[in-house]
């Protein structure tokens, strides 16, 4: 392989194209499957490249950068889109300066997300374009054309990609960077300050614009007809034309690389051509409900089967004979359950939260993993910040006796995320009852992310200053805030009794670094099999690292750290380790 030749992954694609295109900021919040593109355009020192506190903020970064006059990318995951709606909406009112690409990357098959919806209807909502790119080198190309396009048409462009775009490999012939000049910075009011009167001029050019890019999307090179065989079309994007290409490189086929605004007269053209048309994409029928709207009657409308989870050749298959399909199609049997890791400082805080009794109402992160067995310990999970929310409203609806035990659970990189404003609501509101802000250290889930709470930038430098929780949550109005550390069981369960009989907002930090910043002791926690019970308490903790074989409780020595959460809970205490490192957990 040539030295312009690399085998990158989709996400890597996307910010290779990023530093072609000469862009100056890449700004994001971690969520898979797109976190590897801001990690990925590190690798470059002519890009700044920051994590933001959220995907509204990363935007709104973006935005600025452009106004300034150089280009500028937000990456986020599909859900994260839903926070920086309010600024990505707005955008396509007041334009661009230097380019403004926003990419999502979509989930399909929910692998590590709590829904699948398809974020190619934002587009249609903003009036912006839309790229779909089908394989790596397509990624980086069209991400360095959504900026030329987005200068050029005085538009912000959304970069859609899916999982298995980002997470797949391909060829990708690299350039040079294009080195190209921030625009002017000038101050225009009608264009950027869009009240009312300077908003309903912005939303006249938005309609002009749309017939512009209309025009373009039946022209541009990306929108393809692939010639072949029969009397049955396909229209295609993504990574679904790949699919379409291992059942048979002999069907007509319809590429679409800008998939907003569709090129409705190269559509009508094709559909023309053939007694049957099958749309085949991802998700929703994005494509094929604005296809019909089109009055091509010959398109075959798809049974909903093939709108839930992600396609593969098999499905692809399926649907181009007119089978139907099982459940196992779409969704696929889970396999062994997700378990935090050995040693997780979490586990003695879910094993406190078990033993209490407590509703909990969770958040997005590891800690999730708190809801399954044998922890059955959290109890909702709805989007990041809302445990806080929810308990906030959940609390008006108990009686006094069932409300003592209601406690809200966030980790430390979710409550910068959104859970401060939570916390604000909840003092004002008058909540009575315990937040737990579990305290880790990092942003563990994606892959060890910095956060302003962790004191270190993006490179893992110190920074000068840090966000103190405590002072945060005092300044905020709780009226009751204690940090302990997440692996004295004693200690946590006092905490968490006096945060409970607290008049008012009660916030316990629950501190210990994530596992995988900090090394455990150097030996591991043995059995004594004279004096175990077989009572299973140890079990009960979910720990990767213990298990029960032929009758007798085994410890992993790979997967052991040494954290003793299982020796303070162990009442026979046939749980030990060397006596020269014993520390004492359950004070």
């Amino acid at each position: 392989m040539t030295d312009n030749k690399k085998l990158m992954y989709g996400n890597e694609a996307v910010a290779r194209g990023a530093y072609e295109a000469g862009v100056s900021l890449v700004a994001g919040y971690p969520g898979t499957p797109s976190t590897e593109i801001v990690e990925s355009a590190t690798q470059y020192p002519e890009i700044e490249v920051r994590w933001s506190v959220n995907e509204k903020i990363a935007v709104e970064t973006a935005v600025g950068v452009s106004k300034g006059g150089g280009r500028a990318m937000a990456v986020m995951k599909h859900v994260g889109l839903n926070v920086a709606a309010d600024a990505f909406m707005n955008v396509s009112y007041t334009g661009v300066n230097g380019g403004l690409v926003i990419v999502s990357a979509d989930d399909p098959g929910m692998h590590s997300s709590q829904n699948e919806q398809d974020n190619r209807w934002y587009a249609l909502m903003a009036k912006i374009t839309l790229l779909e790119p089908s394989d790596s080198q397509e990624t980086k190309d069209f991400t360095k054309l959504a900026f030329e396009i987005s200068e050029k048409y005085d538009v912000p462009v959304l970069l859609r990609l899916t999982t298995r775009i980002c997470h797949s490999k391909g060829i990708v012939i690299c350039e040079e960077r294009n080195k190209i000049p921030a625009k002017k910075y000038e101050i225009n009011i009608s264009k950027y300050v869009n009240i009312p009167s300077n908003a309903r001029q912005n939303r006249l050019k938005i309609l002009e614009r749309q017939q512009k890019l209309k025009e373009l999307s039946n022209t541009i090179e990306i929108n393809t007809r692939f010639p072949g065989k029969g009397k049955k079309g396909i229209i295609t994007s993504g990574v679904s034309y790949q699919y379409v290409q291992e059942i048979s490189e002999e069907m007509p086929i319809l590429k679409l690389g800008m998939t907003y605004p569709i090129p409705d007269k190269l559509i009508k053209k094709f559909c023309q051509l053939f007694e049957q048309v099958t749309v085949v994409e991802e998700l929703d029928g994005f494509l094929e409900t604005q296809i019909l709207a089109l009055g091509c009657h010959n398109v075959e409308k798809k049974p909903e089967s093939f709108t839930l989870g992600e396609l593969n050749p098999h499905r692809v298959e399926n649907l181009l004979k007119g089978k139907t399909e099982e459940i196992t199609d779409y969704y696929p049997k889970p396999g062994k359950s997700p378990a935090m890791c050995s040693g997780c400082s979490y586990l003695g805080v879910f094993s406190v939260l078990k033993k209490m009794n407590l509703l909990v109402e969770g958040d997005i992160g590891c800690y999730t993993l708190g809801a399954l067995p044998p922890m059955n310990a959290l109890h909702s999970f709805l989007c990041m910040g809302a445990g806080m929310g929810m308990a906030n409203g959940l609390s008006t609806q108990l009686p006094n006796q069932t409300k003592e035990k209601l406690v809200a659970v966030i980790g430390d990189s979710t409550f910068v995320h959104s859970g401060l404003p939570e916390l604000v609501d909840m003092v004002y509101h008058g909540f009575e009852g315990l937040v737990i802000i579990l305290d880790n250290r990092t942003t563990a889930m994606t892959g060890m992310q910095e956060h302003p709470g962790t004191g270190k930038n993006r490179k893992g430098e110190p920074l000068t200053t840090q966000l103190d929780l405590v002072e945060v949550a005092k300044a905020l109005g709780a009226t009751y805030v204690k940090k302990v550390l997440s692996s004295r069981l004693g200690v946590l369960e006092r905490a968490f009794e006096k945060g409970l009989a607290h008049e008012g907002v009660a916030v316990v930090i629950a501190e210990e670094p994530c596992r995988h910043l900090e090394k455990g002791f150097d030996t591991v926690v043995s059995v004594n099999h004279k004096t175990c019970i077989l009572c299973n308490e140890c079990l009960n903790i979910g720990c990767s690292a213990i298990s029960k074989e032929n009758n007798a409780i085994t410890i992993s020595n790979p997967l052991c750290i040494g954290c003793q959460i299982c020796t303070s809970i162990c009442p026979s205490g046939a749980l030990k380790l060397p006596i020269m490192i014993q520390k004492s957990r359950s004070e």
